[in-house]
C-alpha cells in the first residue's frame, strides 16, 4: 500500500509532467466550438458581470506552486441572467511567458499593473488557442458553470471534505467550472514514450473578498487525466484572484435557480 506522502508525490510529479497540457487556454472573444452551460443557484450577493482574468495559485507542495490563468467573459443582463464565457484564446507572449518561466520554477506568478493594463486593452483581439499538439494544447468539448449563493452551498455541494469546507467557509459567493475536454490525435512515440492528456479539470472557488478591481478567495482543484488503462485523480488546493479587466459590475445578481446551456457554435458568444 503507498503511503500518503508518496502518493502525493507521484501526483506532484504527474501534474508536472503534465504542466503544459493543463496551463488553460483562455478563449478568444469571438469563437467558441464547445458547448457552455451555466446554473446559478440562489440570490447570489455580488456582481459578476464584466471581463476577468483568472489567476489561479494551486499547491502542489511544500514551497511548490503552479500558476493556472484563464479569462473569462461574464454578461449580467436583468432578463437574460447571468452568462460566463471561458475565452479559449492564446495569452500574450509576455504574459504566457512569465506563467511558464514561474511553472517551471514552482514559484506562483501575480500579474503585474503594466500586464493587466495591456491585457485590458488587448483582450478581445487575443487569437484562438492552438489545437494541434497533444503534449501542449487543450481541446475543449464542454465547460460547466456553477454560481451558487452561501444559502445554496449545501445542496450544490453535498458532499464536502476538508478542503472544500474551507474554500466556502465565509465565502460570499462559489463559482465552479467543470472542463471537458476531447482527445487531441496522437502521432508515433518512440518506445516507451506515453502522452497523458487531461480529460477533465473541475475548480470550485470561493470568493473572500471583494473590491471593485479583485475578487480574491480559496479554491480546490481537481484533475483526471487519461492514465494505462484508467484515469487518473489528482487534486490539489490553492488561492486565486479574478482581475477586472473592463465592464465589471457590483449589482446583486437575481436568479434563484436558472440553467441555461449555450450551444456550440462559431461567432461571437453570447453574453
Amino acid at each position: 500500500m503507498r503511503s500518503k506522502s508518496l502518493t502525493r508525490s507521484l501526483g506532484v510529479l504527474a501534474l508536472a509532467g503534465l504542466v503544459v497540457v493543463l496551463v488553460p487556454a483562455a478563449a478568444p472573444a469571438g469563437w467558441t466550438d464547445f458547448e457552455e452551460k451555466i446554473t446559478v443557484e440562489g440570490n447570489v450577493p455580488i456582481g459578476l458581470g464584466g471581463v476577468w482574468f483568472l489567476v489561479a495559485q494551486t499547491h502542489l507542495a511544500e514551497g511548490r506552486y503552479r500558476t493556472f490563468p484563464e479569462l473569462l467573459r461574464v454578461s449580467q443582463g436583468n432578463h437574460a441572467g447571468l452568462g460566463i464565457h471561458l475565452l479559449d484564446v492564446s495569452l500574450p507572449e509576455e504574459i504566457a511567458e512569465a506563467v511558464k518561466t514561474a511553472n517551471k520554477q514552482f514559484t506562483p506568478w501575480t500579474p503585474s499593473a503594466a500586464e493587466l493594463t495591456a491585457l485590458a486593452r488587448r483582450w478581445s483581439k487575443l487569437p484562438r488557442a492552438p489545437k494541434k499538439d497533444p503534449t501542449t494544447d487543450l481541446l475543449l468539448g464542454q465547460v460547466l458553470f456553477t454560481v451558487a449563493a452561501p444559502e445554496r452551498f449545501e445542496q450544490v455541494f453535498p458532499r464536502q471534505d476538508e478542503a472544500l469546507k474551507h474554500v466556502l467557509a465565509d465565502s460570499a459567493v462559489s463559482l465552479q467550472i467543470v472542463e471537458n475536454y476531447r482527445p487531441l490525435p496522437v502521432p508515433p512515440q518512440p518506445s516507451g514514450v506515453v502522452i497523458t492528456q487531461v480529460m477533465e479539470r473541475k475548480s470550485i472557488y470561493g470568493v473572500k473578498k471583494v473590491s471593485s478591481a479583485v475578487l480574491e478567495g480559496d479554491h480546490v482543484t481537481g484533475f483526471i487525466a487519461a492514465g494505462p488503462g484508467f484515469p487518473i485523480p489528482l487534486n490539489f488546493r490553492g488561492t486565486f484572484r479574478m482581475y477586472c479587466l473592463t465592464s465589471c459590475a457590483r449589482g446583486t445578481v437575481a436568479p434563484t435557480k436558472t440553467t441555461r446551456p449555450r450551444p456550440p457554435g462559431q461567432g461571437r458568444g453570447r453574453t
